[in-house]
């Protein structure tokens, strides 16, 4: 995160290059991450056009859902923040997550 907080300054030429060199550190996609898989119940769902997420807390549920758009200004795939996130909302609230994957 500090990498990406060290790249405000859009007109700086050396932006391309930072943000290159951040994207090669992050992950390539938007799966989730173990520490997030032992909490909840993930399935994995090709949908047409990509790919979809649907995850649920392992205890505590309910019939609500939430459509999860991950934050990555277009350009960066979902982070394990994000997934991390999305298990807290699932635990506090019992509701279902649907978080699709799309292409950056």
């Amino acid at each position: 995160m500090r990498d990406f907080i060290a790249l405000t300054k859009l007109d700086n030429p050396e932006f391309g290059v930072g943000l290159a060199e951040l994207k090669k550190k992050l992950p390539q996609n938007s799966a989730p991450p173990k520490s997030v898989k032992v909490k909840m119940e993930i399935k994995r769902r090709r949908v047409t056009g990509g790919v979809c997420y649907i995850a649920r807390d392992k205890q505590n549920r309910s019939n609500k859902k939430v459509l999860f758009i991950h934050g990555g200004g277009f350009f960066l795939e979902a982070m394990p923040l994000h997934w991390r996130l999305c298990q807290r909302l699932a635990r506090d609230t019992g509701c279902e997550i649907i978080f699709p994957e799309y292409p950056m």
